[in-house]
């Protein structure tokens, strides 16, 4: 047999074999993620609020304070928190998908943190399990029409495409999550399924302390945080004084944006973008928002003198993250946005 031939059939094998795994990868998708899609999956046809973000919603919202605040203002709601730790916006798209998939008969809205479209090469660990797997197929034209919209030159353009390619055929390969799938399908067909994971409290919502930072970095932050309020007082005036900085504009991907507005208004689902608070100035690409804000509710938070008790320094465990009291504090706030419809 030629070379050509063994080639092809070393790939014809392996394209197989991705394909068997595939099909019976049905389990909620990330490795990293699979304990709290399935604690939501287990109550997802009760929920009408779900929370999409980053480690800011994790860490910021609290669906009990949410809902007993919704409820006390008239409009009673049941909530959950899907805010998962290092998740960028196009990661946000897969976790819509998955919820779509579930049909989920209440749900009346889905609050999503907005944040920036920039694609980037997170943090040069290129075979992390959430670097690899959030790269979906189905998210690949998404995060190319970003990649198009980046306010970067040409050559680093280049290289992120190369890396969403990268990332995309091995997780579409499924290269390195055999034991994974396999043993996601023992459990099903067990009977355990979802149930095997443990029931997580207050409903996906995971306040951050000292206790259960997830890393170092982030008790180093904590450390700097307490120990420099003056330094925290600073970035608040700049926040106040400075207006959006010249780099922060520009880069929105409104192709993108769009297609999810009009994606959850087929399904008959509100989506809410939320701005979180940050002592930071923002996010990339945060002036194109005003150019949808007529197609899609969106609350924001951003504002130190609209919001001064959110912005109390004693509410912080960082510059990006609010401590338990924070959360609960902002929790109630954005009920009453929603309510209130300011």
């Amino acid at each position: 047999m030629s070379k050509l031939t063994h080639i092809f059939l070393f790939l014809l094998g392996l394209v197989a074999t991705a394909w068997a795994l595939v099909s019976i990868d049905k389990m909620p998708f990330w490795t990293f993620s699979r304990q709290k899609a399935c604690n939501l999956a287990i109550g997802i046809h009760e929920c009408d609020t779900i929370f999409i973000g980053s480690s800011r919603v994790q860490r910021g919202i609290s669906p009990e304070i949410f809902d007993a605040r919704m409820a006390e203002l008239g409009q009673p709601a049941l909530s959950f928190n899907f805010g998962m730790a290092g998740t960028l916006v196009h990661d946000f798209e897969r976790q819509i998908d998955w919820i779509l998939e579930q049909n989920p008969g209440k749900l009346e809205r889905i609050i999503v943190e907005a944040g920036t479209y920039e694609q980037r090469i997170r943090s040069g660990q290129w075979m992390r399990n959430l670097v690899v797997e959030a790269h979906e197929p189905t998210s690949l034209r998404s995060r190319l029409s970003s990649v198009i919209a980046m306010r970067r030159p040409l050559w680093e353009k280049v290289q992120v495409t190369g890396y969403v390619l990268a990332h995309t055929l091995t997780n579409s390969l499924r290269i390195g999550q055999g034991p994974r799938i396999l043993d996601d399908w023992c459990h099903r067909w067990t009977g355990r399924g979802f149930r095997r994971f443990g029931i997580l409290p207050g409903r996906g919502f995971m306040p951050i302390t000292m206790e259960n930072a997830p890393n170092d970095i982030r008790r180093r932050q904590h450390q700097k945080w307490v120990a420099n309020p003056k330094w925290a007082a600073t970035m608040l005036d700049r926040k106040r004084s400075g207006g959006l900085p010249a780099e922060y504009r520009g880069g929105f991907d409104h192709v993108t944006c769009r297609r999810q507005i009009a994606r959850l208004k087929e399904a008959g689902i509100e989506l809410i973008y939320v701005v979180m608070p940050t002592y930071r100035n923002g996010f990339a690409g945060r002036d194109g928002l005003d150019d949808v804000a007529n197609e899609v509710r969106i609350v924001r938070f951003d504002d130190p003198d609209a919001f001064p008790e959110l912005y109390g320094f004693e509410n912080w465990f960082d510059a990006g993250h609010m401590s338990l009291s924070g959360a609960e504090l902002f929790s109630a706030r954005l009920a009453e946005a929603l309510v209130n419809g300011k």
